[in-house]
């Protein structure tokens, strides 16, 4: 399929094992073994390096890119950049994480988390904008939870940059689930990609929505933490 279709991106967004069990095929080449063979095609690792995240924007997370060349019967056919979210939870929403690299500039301000992870809405917003036209892939484990976030954020940027109007999330996520069942798995997912969506917004024109997110801050507290329940292991 990724030769068929032409794909320069995959977007990985699952652990090749959690908590010892396999979640995925180990489908991309490593440093360790650079090259792999399915068939009449080989996967040959180009490099390697990680995203570098707005400064600006004070949460974290690690993704990793690997350059890859494919071959079909020994013939170059395309390259592919894989990018890999590293210990992405299953069901719940990526952490908000207080992270200052300069602590000097924040001298008198709270030290508060943010209320949101908005790493992910970054990382769909570069990759929406390539100069291409060709597709993408976006899969995690399971093909719905978080892999049905990323393609509606997707939808949403989509609709943003050609200036339309973004008329119902329900309506967006409907003409999703008839294609794939259950996309967007868990409530918390739900929730998140609303608060993700008006923190953009936010951003995007200045809106006020304090209570809203407030409100969703404090649901978020409630949940159990994500790393007492979902132990990952990255090759």
């Amino acid at each position: 399929m990724i030769v068929q279709e032409e794909v320069e991106v995959i977007l990985m967004l699952c652990d090749y094992k959690v908590d010892g069990k396999e979640k995925c095929a180990e489908y991309v080449p490593t440093t360790a073994k650079p090259q792999l063979t399915f068939g009449p095609f080989t996967i040959k690792l180009l490099g390697t390096r990680k995203v570098e995240w707005q400064k600006r924007i004070y949460c974290d997370a690690t993704v990793n890119i690997s350059s890859l060349e494919v071959q079909q019967d020994g013939k170059v056919m395309l390259t592919v950049n894989h990018y890999h979210w590293i210990a992405m939870p299953e069901r719940q929403p990526p952490p908000a994480i207080d992270y200052f690299p300069d602590p000097r500039q924040y001298k008198d301000k709270p030290r508060r988390p943010p209320i949101i992870n908005t790493r992910p809405i970054e990382l769909m917003k570069r990759l929406v904008t390539r100069d291409t036209k060709k597709p993408m892939v976006i899969h995690d484990s399971a093909g719905i939870g978080w892999t049905g976030v990323f393609v509606l954020t997707q939808v949403f940027l989509e609709v943003m940059a050609a200036r339309k109007e973004f008329t119902s999330f329900d309506e967006h996520l409907s003409a999703l689930r008839a294609q794939r069942f259950k996309a967007v798995e868990t409530e918390a997912q739900y929730l998140f990609l609303h608060v993700m969506f008006v923190d953009y917004l936010q951003d995007a024109a200045n809106l006020r929505v304090g209570d809203f997110k407030n409100e969703y801050d404090e649901y978020r507290s409630k949940l159990p933490p994500a790393d007492k329940k979902e132990k990952t292991e990255e090759r």
